[in-house]
């Protein structure tokens, strides 16, 4: 039957105000970074993926900064203009070398400040495109209030507002990372090709985000063949083959997705060979896990990635699993000596996250007992809940507390998807009874607090919420990079 003229001019009405809300929302967010970040110097990591981006795009070669993946260093390289000065990359021996390196070309050859408002505006372009379609997958998902309130926490919360503008790879992993747990539920909801080509391709965005993506990777394609699996008790055998193996072809194309970074060749250089500022055999040494080491070392052997992306995840696992060697960890004001507490996550996550948001997250997540929700949404809240849990394990079993709050961000942004639930909620009983009413009121009132409380903040990378004293105790409860990264030079120079 033919929609009327009417309603379908109507629908139209309303896609158009849902598309202006959520770019409200980005918009939302680009502003409250910019307001709490504008005193920034670049973090001590930055000048490192500048330059290592920018020599990627022009010559190709890969071996500068192999410690991360390549997504916001190439998307950084692309916006670098001509005039940004590269030298001539010497064989390289040692890390304190690659380090001066970058360094002397980004501070003496070059207007660092320059660099960094170039650097500044394709980070937020990244950040924002990424959070836009975000926000339109959420709407197909969950609805458009879910979707915008689920934008707005991402809006409002400091540590995502910190990292909006920052060539790093944190916030590209868990924005890329929610990205793929989305496009994974939707899969799983129905099994349709487009599906396989969305999850695909944001698996790889994922992988060339961070190589931490493994673990929250993992725990959505176990959601993922699981359900695939279930469909045995109500399916022929074929049709369940046929989803597995769609699950397969979505893997291939998310490690072809990442080989293309890379220009599909194996070797950092296009001419064949490497030069990393260590041999890849002896990188393969340090790593003190066995699985680990001979995983690693097979793949290298078989070529199955590219060689760069293999040297980054054995760094990966020697300083972030396995640690730094770090003998003293300070967590929620007590010195703890060896391996850091398995606690010291929870406590990091909760000192960050404004309380308001913290309760809106926990308010939306006892909401969803109560919620009906189609079979999309319920698979897409699957897929989300299992690469949370799957990263939040890893990061359990890992002694990288030392990078703070950042290496959470997985878990910060996945926080986003219960408090877009209780965005939801309250928009739905909005005028039911005196009771929906107060719902509603609360969520709004813990949605403009979490703004009004942070907003002032001059430097939203320091954030830290009440239960720690705010910002200026913070250093009495915590030695992490979530305190500061070097954004301080400028004004430490001066």
């Amino acid at each position: 039957m033919p929609i009327p003229q009417g309603q379908a001019a109507t629908n139209v009405t309303l896609r158009v105000l849902g598309v202006l809300l959520l770019l409200g929302m980005v918009a939302l967010a680009m502003v409250r970074s910019h307001l709490g970040t504008r005193l920034d110097s670049f973090t001590v990591d930055e000048p490192w993926h500048v330059v290592a981006g920018t020599s990627y795009v022009r010559s190709g070669d890969f071996r500068l900064n192999p410690e991360h993946p390549l997504l916001a260093k190439l998307w950084v390289g692309v916006a670098m203009p001509a005039n940004f000065r590269l030298r001539t990359t010497p064989a390289l021996n040692e890390k304190l070398q690659e380090r001066d390196l970058v360094e002397e070309t980004m501070f003496f050859d070059n207007d660092s400040a320059r660099a960094q408002q170039v650097a500044r505006a394709a980070m937020w372009s990244l950040h924002g495109v990424l959070l836009l379609v975000i926000g339109l997958l959420l709407w197909r998902a969950f609805g458009l209030a879910w979707a915008a309130g689920s934008l707005a926490f991402l809006a409002i919360e400091p540590t995502v507002a910190a990292h909006l503008p920052v060539v790093m790879t944190d916030l590209p992993l868990g924005l890329t990372l929610l990205l793929a747990a989305i496009c994974g539920g939707l899969l799983a909801a129905d099994w349709r090709w487009r599906w396989v080509g969305g999850f695909g391709v944001a698996l790889g965005l994922a992988l060339g985000a961070k190589h931490s993506a493994l673990p929250g990777l993992a725990g959505i394609l176990l959601v993922l063949a699981c359900a695939a699996l279930w469909s045995w008790r109500r399916e022929r055998a074929r049709v369940v083959f046929v989803r597995l193996g769609k699950l397969v072809l979505a893997g291939l194309l998310g490690v072809a997705v990442l080989w293309a970074q890379y220009g599909f060749h194996f070797h950092a250089s296009p001419a064949g060979g490497d030069g990393f500022n260590r041999a890849m055999a002896d990188k393969i040494a340090d790593v003190n896990i066995a699985y680990w080491r001979t995983g690693i070392g097979l793949a290298d052997r078989l070529q199955l990635l590219p060689r760069s992306y293999l040297w980054g995840l054995a760094d990966t696992v020697r300083t972030g699993v396995e640690g730094r060697g770090i003998s003293q960890h300070l967590v929620w004001g007590k010195v703890y000596d060896g391996h850091a507490p398995w606690f010291s996550w929870p406590l990091i996550v909760i000192s960050k996250v404004p309380l308001a948001l913290l309760l809106l997250s926990i308010l939306g997540a006892a909401m969803l007992w109560r919620t009906a929700m189609s079979r999309q949404a319920r698979w897409v809240l699957a897929s989300v809940a299992g690469g949370a849990v799957f990263y939040a394990g890893a990061l359990l079993g890992s002694e990288g507390i030392w990078g703070g709050i950042r290496h959470a961000m997985p878990l910060v942004v996945a926080l986003s998807i219960p408090a877009g639930a209780a965005v939801a909620q309250a928009w739905a009983w909005r005028a039911r009874s005196l009771e929906s009413f107060a719902r509603t009121a609360v969520v709004a009132v813990l949605l403009i607090g979490a703004l009004a409380m942070t907003i002032g903040e001059k430097r939203v990378w320091e954030y830290h919420n009440e239960l720690v004293g705010g910002s200026r105790n913070a250093w009495r409860y915590f030695g992490n990079e979530g305190l500061d990264l070097g954004q301080r030079f400028s004004e430490l120079r001066t």
